[in-house]
């Protein structure tokens, strides 16, 4: 005759089995044996758990012994994507998440190393190293993100406007918060920014945009609302339409229009961008523009031609971009200015991220 003992022990594994909790299980059942039935279940759920949160078989590359020099190199690129692609799923846990029900993809955080040097005809050069970087929380209502960068732009002006920044120009470290929402029809993001300085600076700023596609022209507008606590108020308007010329070409059409409160003053920007998608690794961009301001009157305070040439150049996480510029500004007397640009830029977190 089967004992009470076994029969306890039985029941608690049936239950398990069906994912019944052990106090379903008759009250007959055996405390000892489901006590051991759930510590067993739950060493098995530490054993996954660990498994997920140590891939190191899947981040770190395969030894070659051919290449000595750059097989460190890219174990030390493994070792603090995984570290990024760890902390934005640690951060998502302490917010309650179960981030058993989100793929490894869905965490796309990705940190910015980037070093640019900028070469000009008048024999001056500078060289700059800048960081930034977003954590992904896709259990935060499914598009809450981090953002931290080092390299913002230390004029509130330029940094609505969303020009390229000048390496000659000041920046600022921001770090924040940012709410993405997408939708089939208009989409929406708010974000809220801390900005170094003294004092620190406070920022918010509302967006919302949505794409129209007649015939083969996708046309996306947008608009923006900000408050700066230093500088106050203000909005941006901008439209952008793209369209491709061949299977691996497309030109951009963008334009905008920023205005302060405080100042009573619009900011203008125009540019056409033409895109040449070269290989799976290598694109080049042709761009001319120009910028403008209301005040004293309408005016043109610069306009510049360049081409942006960037490759990845070593596995999928070595990126060169080498820019040459051609650039006149009001306050040069719209003197011809040529420059050279050349940015090496690493990213680390989950390969989907970049």
């Amino acid at each position: 005759m089967v004992s009470v003992r076994y029969a306890g022990r039985l029941l608690v594994g049936l239950a398990l089995a069906v994912g019944l909790p052990a106090a379903a299980v008759a009250e007959g059942a055996d405390p000892e044996a489901a006590a051991e039935a759930e510590a067993a279940a739950e060493s098995r759920r530490r054993e996954e758990r660990h498994v997920r949160d140590d891939p190191a078989t899947e981040w770190y590359p395969e030894e070659d012994e051919e290449r000595a020099l750059i097989g460190p190199v890219d174990r030390g690129q493994a070792a603090v994507a995984r570290g990024v692609f760890l902390l934005s799923r640690q951060l998502d846990r302490m917010l309650g998440t179960d981030d058993e029900l989100y793929a490894d993809e869905e965490y796309d955080s990705v940190a910015r190393l980037r070093l640019e040097q900028r070469l000009s005809a008048e024999g001056d050069s500078r060289l700059e190293a800048g960081v930034s970087g977003r954590l992904r929380l896709p259990g935060a209502q499914d598009r809450l993100s981090l953002i931290i960068t080092s390299d913002d732009y230390d004029d509130e002006v330029d940094a609505e406007r969303g020009v390229p920044r000048d390496l000659d120009e000041d920046r600022t470290t921001s770090a924040g918060l940012l709410f993405l929402r997408p939708s089939e029809n208009w989409s929406t993001s708010v974000d809220a920014r801390l900005r170094s300085g003294s004092p620190v600076d406070l920022y918010t700023r509302a967006r919302v945009w949505r794409a129209f596609q007649p015939g083969l022209w996708v046309i996306r507008p947008r608009q923006a609302v900000f408050w700066y606590d230093g500088r106050g108020a203000g909005t941006t308007t901008d439209i952008r339409l793209d369209h491709p010329v061949t299977g691996r070409s497309a030109v951009r059409l963008e334009a905008g229009a920023t205005w302060f409160k405080r100042e009573e003053q619009f900011y203008y920007d125009q540019r056409v961008s033409y895109y040449q998608q070269l290989s799976q690794r290598r694109a080049l961009i042709w761009q001319v523009g120009a910028r403008g301001e209301s005040e004293p009157n309408n005016q043109l305070t610069q306009y510049y031609a360049q081409v942006r040439w960037r490759s990845v150049i070593h596995r999928d996480w070595l990126s060169l971009e080498i820019r040459p510029q051609l650039r006149r500004d009001r306050e040069d007397d719209f003197r011809t200015e040529r420059r050279l640009f050349i940015a090496l830029e690493a990213a680390f977190g989950h390969p989907g991220a970049y």
